[in-house]
């Protein structure tokens, strides 16, 4: 029975899922669910706590976002092998998961915060976290990847979690203006969405979340 990966009309929480499998090559399905399908979905029972990303594996639905990922990265191989490798995937994976709310607060507000929560973002919360990965990303990473010389969920998520960000027009150049203090994680993020979004998937890119009618 084909995997299924159930998520709404944008990016958010699912996309490092998505970049992983697309990856790995696995053909699954991507469910799409529109607000009223989400109402009526998540009343069924299936759902622990009744949030999303969901995954189902043969008729088994899986919720949690970081449980999900640590449950492909060990079905495809993207674990770090070492208990150091693992750590620091494992920090990267909690760092994005508090990223992502911070982000979100900036991508999802009204039009009339977003330069405030811009603003914000680029002098408290950038300094915070890419102060922080630019650090780790200059002591440990290896050939261009964050850990361990290969892609691991670490890469995944880091990407899939700022993706939301770079492609928001004002939070997205205010990231890029600030580039220069943080070099080398930034030339990491700016050649993986180069890689994941306009070289091989550039047709999986323009319109990947539109509900299929």
């Amino acid at each position: 029975e084909k995997m299924k990966l159930y998520y709404l009309p944008l990016k958010g929480r699912a996309e490092p899922m998505r970049l992983l499998l697309k990856d790995a090559k696995v053909d699954y399905e991507y469910v799409v669910l529109s607000g009223e399908e989400w109402k009526q979905f998540k009343t069924n029972g299936k759902l622990d706590f009744a949030q999303l990303p969901a995954l189902e594996v043969n008729g088994e639905m899986m919720v949690q976002s970081q449980g999900i990922m640590n449950y492909l990265g060990a079905t495809y191989g993207y674990i770090p092998a070492t208990p150091e490798d693992y750590y620091d995937a494992a920090w990267y994976q909690a760092s994005c998961q508090d990223l992502f709310k911070k982000v979100a607060d900036v991508v999802f507000s009204p039009a009339e915060r977003v330069v405030a929560g811009v603003k914000d973002f680029i002098n408290n919360t950038l300094p915070l976290y890419y102060g922080n990965f630019e650090k780790k990303f200059a002591a440990k990473a290896q050939k261009d990847f964050l850990v361990g010389g290969r892609y691991s969920i670490a890469d995944f998520i880091a990407v899939g979690t700022l993706a939301c960000a770079y492609e928001h027009p004002q939070l997205g150049k205010a990231i890029r203006d600030e580039a220069g203090k943080y070099p080398n994680f930034s030339k990491y993020m700016e050649q993986q969405l180069k890689h994941f979004y306009q070289t091989i998937w550039l047709a999986f890119h323009l319109n990947p979340y539109k509900k299929k009618k």
